[in-house]
């Protein structure tokens, strides 16, 4: 969306939900599985330390400054993340317009997967636990103009050593796709 300059670049706000997995090593109680079962909480709310990333990545694509809102929840899950992006567009679009923005976005990104109309609707974590895919989605809210992307990941996977067996073949060389194609413990 920011790539096809189709959004209000200053306007972006972005939920994240995380498993107990995504509070790292560090030991605490309000991380510790049992003790988080069941909660859906906000934290670093006044500003994570991804939001700087974030930004830099999406100011690349965008050719200046982007600053976005970003609060992470912890949820009662062990693994997996699932974003929702919301974002102003400046003109309006329908469902298959904005749909082939994302498709020729991510053409020949092996690892990206749209979810569109399909069951289980919108992109859920459980459909890509045990794998490198992103599963990515979007909704129009026709009467604010308002369009949501939503990713899901497996942190553990996409977003740790998925990743950097990806960024590792492709530095060395080898297929992309070397040892990560496999598929998710709950295929769709």
């Amino acid at each position: 969306l920011v790539k096809n300059k189709i959004i209000y670049m200053d306007k972006i706000l972005i939920d994240v939900k995380v498993g107990s997995s995504e509070a790292g090593s560090k030991p605490s109680l309000s991380d510790h599985h049992p003790e988080r079962e069941g909660c859906i909480r906000p934290y670093d709310a006044e500003g994570h330390r991804h939001a700087a990333e974030v930004e830099q990545e999406l100011s690349m694509v965008a050719g200046h400054e982007i600053k976005v809102s970003m609060i992470p929840h912890a949820v009662g899950s062990i693994r997996g993340a699932l974003a929702s992006s919301h974002a102003w567009l400046i003109n309006s679009l329908d469902d298959i317009e904005l749909l082939k923005y994302y498709v020729n976005t991510y053409k020949g990104e092996p690892f990206v997967r749209i979810v569109y109309k399909s069951p289980p609707g919108y992109p859920d974590p459980k459909y890509v636990i045990g794998s490198n895919f992103a599963d990515i989605g979007f909704a129009i809210e026709k009467r604010l103009n308002r369009v949501t992307s939503f990713t899901a990941i497996d942190n553990l996977m996409k977003g740790a050593a998925g990743q950097a067996i990806q960024a590792f073949n492709i530095a060395k060389g080898f297929e992309e796709t070397a040892g990560l194609l496999t598929i998710p413990l709950k295929p769709v």
